[in-house]
């Protein structure tokens, strides 16, 4: 099996470790950015892209938010929409006076058309190899370095960034971190046609139902053919 080496392995090639990358572009450092998923990839609960995420892209270098405006397809989002058990709803809009030259403050964009258009930006601004499929079974150390393992090759580096999310491999290998059932929550996911009644000015939606309490259901206006997004979120009791 054949052991390639760098300076940094990203572990997670999605927004997090993206940015990451962009980042380090001039370091001068060889750094390879690997993922389990086949890129780009789909992921539950991403397609809502807040302020923060546009104040992170006008940060990365290259023209990411400008080129970021013209992705295709998404949409702006003004605000957010709350629905009790009882059927009122809240309207809570992003800003309060808008005009006509208010740039929009969020917006919704596949997940797997936004980690794509990030991962071509990193394979157009760095020098970095990235690669897809490249699942991490163990992380050795080797006196000053570190070994990961994956199915067909292993990479060896002085430095590892974890990005893989929430059930990251690194943080259970190197930090410990355990799953707490008592605060595992599960998303399902699903894109519907036909909708009808949505906020004209593409609020997404917080819907809140007597049988899912704790748990919640989003409910996310898309552009195109896929005109909603529904998320359900259940909390283990």
């Amino acid at each position: 099996m054949s052991i390639n080496e760098y300076d940094l392995v990203i572990v997670g090639a999605g927004p997090a470790g993206c940015v990451v990358a962009m980042n380090l572009a001039d370091s001068g450092l060889k750094v390879a950015l690997v993922d389990k998923a086949d890129l780009p990839a789909e992921k539950i609960c991403g397609d809502a892209l807040s302020g923060t995420v546009l104040t992170v892209l006008k940060r990365l270098p290259g023209n990411c938010y400008e080129e970021f405006l013209e992705l295709k397809p998404k949409l702006p989002s003004w605000g957010i929409r709350f629905a009790a058990p009882n059927g009122d709803l809240l309207d809570v809009p992003f800003v309060l006076e808008k005009k006509p030259e208010t740039p929009p403050p969020g917006y919704i964009c596949r997940r797997k058309i936004f980690d794509g258009f990030l991962q071509q930006k990193v394979r157009d601004l760095t020098p970095f190899s990235m690669t897809g499929s490249f699942l991490v079974k163990q992380i050795l150390r080797e006196k000053e370095c570190f070994l990961l393992k994956g199915e067909n090759k292993d990479l060896k580096c002085r430095m590892i960034v974890g990005a893989d999310g929430a059930h990251s491999t690194v943080g259970k290998i190197l930090g410990g971190f355990l799953l707490n059932h008592k605060q595992y929550c599960l998303g399902a996911r699903a894109y519907f046609t036909g909708v009808t009644n949505l906020h004209p000015q593409q609020f997404i939606e917080l819907h809140f139902l007597e049988e899912l309490l704790p748990g919640y259901l989003w409910i996310f206006p898309m552009s195109g053919d896929l005109q909603m997004w529904v998320w359900e979120f259940y909390t283990r009791r």
